[in-house]
């Protein structure tokens, strides 16, 4: 019988969406681990990421493939801005055929990285206008002493951003379950508690932040407030490392459009000036 291609393996199949799901996941939190499994298929091969696989997820791809094959399977995370896959038996070619698959599933190309091979030309390099990008324009802006707005301002400024890139998430979620509404429970009540984590994670930093704004606003004596600032100058350094896996989530994703990146690089941005001001009155 020849192989089947079949909606199946594509994004929006339900090996495609388990797979993109997945993908997220794991790039919002770099300290997970899931495991995957490759299932040599023809013409393209076949994946599966998950937090741990099961014969039902085997079963899924030979269904979708005709192939009982199974090449790989091992530990996946991310890490510096590549899907790392690590096989529990080492072998050359697993690249390109976890590449092919991975395009195939999910309608993106995604750095990958097995050991010291990696696909070429893919990690891009974080422009000034990425959240990494922002780091160097948000240090540049404390260390500037150019007239910038009052301190007084900044708490209102980071609670427009934290409510603006909240309202992305939820966008986010209401599409993905949108999307995901005909699936079992279990993966439903699954996606339904990710998407609740991505929302209290940016809430946490975003109270964090205002909180050290209001407590330098407050603070009647300049040894204090300087204190505070400087305080407030490492929350945006930490804010910026925590929201850099989350802004390659949702802005990469494929179900709505976001601007969660723009709109935190410009809310950190003009706290960073506001900080500045202070730090220099």
């Amino acid at each position: 019988m020849a192989p089947k291609i079949t909606d199946a393996l594509g994004k929006d199949g339900p090996i495609g969406k388990l797979v993109t799901l997945a993908l997220h996941q794991l790039k919002s939190n770099e300290d997970l681990r899931y495991e995957f499994v490759v299932c040599d298929a023809k013409p393209i091969p076949a994946l599966m990421v998950a937090k741990k696989i099961t014969s039902q997820h085997k079963e899924m791809l030979t269904e979708a493939t005709d192939s009982k094959k199974f090449l790989h399977k091992g530990q996946c995370y991310f890490k510096d801005g590549h899907v790392v896959f690590e096989p529990e038996t080492p072998s050359s070619g697993i690249v390109a055929k976890v590449k092919s698959a991975i395009h195939q599933h999910t309608g993106k190309k995604h750095p990958v990285r097995v050991g010291d091979e990696s696909s070429e030309g893919e990690a891009a390099a974080p422009s000034s206008g990425s959240v990494l990008g922002a780091g160097k324009a948000v240090v540049a802006a404390v260390a500037e002493s150019k007239p910038v707005p009052e301190m007084v301002k900044a708490p209102q400024v980071w609670k427009l951003t934290c409510d603006t890139v909240l309202g992305d998430i939820k966008e986010l979620g209401k599409a993905v379950r949108t999307q995901c509404a005909d699936e079992p429970a279990d993966f439903t009540k699954e996606i339904n508690g990710y998407m609740k984590k991505l929302e209290s994670r940016i809430e946490s930093f975003g109270l964090k932040l205002a909180h050290s704004l209001a407590k330098a606003n407050e603070a009647k004596d300049a040894a204090v407030r300087k204190n505070e600032l400087t305080n407030a100058k490492a929350i945006i350094a930490q804010t910026i490392k925590e929201a850099k896996p989350l802004a390659a989530v949702v802005d990469e994703n494929p179900f709505v459009k976001t601007n969660f990146t723009g709109q935190l690089t410009t809310g950190l941005t003009q706290v960073a000036q506001a900080i500045t001001r202070g730090l220099a009155a």
